[in-house]
């Protein structure tokens, strides 16, 4: 820790506790920036696996009969790739956060961090966009297959109903009606 000059020293003194102080902050800040930055290079990375896990989710609903059980443990491994993707987002933006009034006053010192993170952060947002839209073309086709499963499975009632009225008619018509011919009163 360092310890500020006694009154009555030097200028030099003084100078020399702010450039060391200054080297300090520079040095703290440089190691922020580096986590922030591998922060982003881990989230790409977790992008990365879900973008496989939704490729494998197209390949699984592609086939004609879907296998449902791998499906679902699927979403479970996306599920826990989501989680460790927004825990780390939580820690960029706290950290983020307590740090950028410190990166506003001094941009031009990170300037190439700065710009670094930035396109990280570009990066990863065009990929969750990717990645949503995707989701939506898969929950469109997952409501496609619900929806023709159940017209496949109202096919059976219909017909049901069908001989069943068929039945209806066709025994109405052989049993013989009781007719009254006689009208007296």
């Amino acid at each position: 820790m360092l310890k500020i000059p006694a009154a009555g020293n030097s200028c030099r003194d003084y100078i020399l506790f702010i450039s060391c102080n200054y080297v300090i902050l520079t040095s703290v800040m440089d190691k922020i920036l580096n986590i922030l930055i591998d922060s982003q290079h881990k989230k790409l990375g977790l992008l990365d696996e879900i973008m496989a896990k939704c490729d494998e989710l197209d390949r699984c609903l592609a086939s004609e009969i879907p296998d449902i059980d791998r499906y679902n443990e699927l979403m479970r491994e996306k599920k826990s790739l989501i989680d460790k993707m927004t825990q780390l987002d939580d820690g960029f933006v706290a950290l983020y956060e307590r740090v950028s009034p410190g990166l506003r006053e001094n941009a031009g010192l990170y300037a190439g961090k700065l710009k670094e993170l930035k396109a990280l952060v570009t990066d990863a947002s065009s990929r969750t966009a990717l990645i949503q839209a995707r989701e939506l073309r898969t929950r469109a086709r997952i409501d496609k297959l619900a929806a023709l499963s159940t017209t496949q499975t109202s096919f059976k009632p219909a017909r049901a109903d069908a001989a069943r009225k068929y039945n209806n008619v066709m025994n109405k018509t052989t049993r013989p009606r009781s007719i009254f011919v006689d009208r007296k009163k």
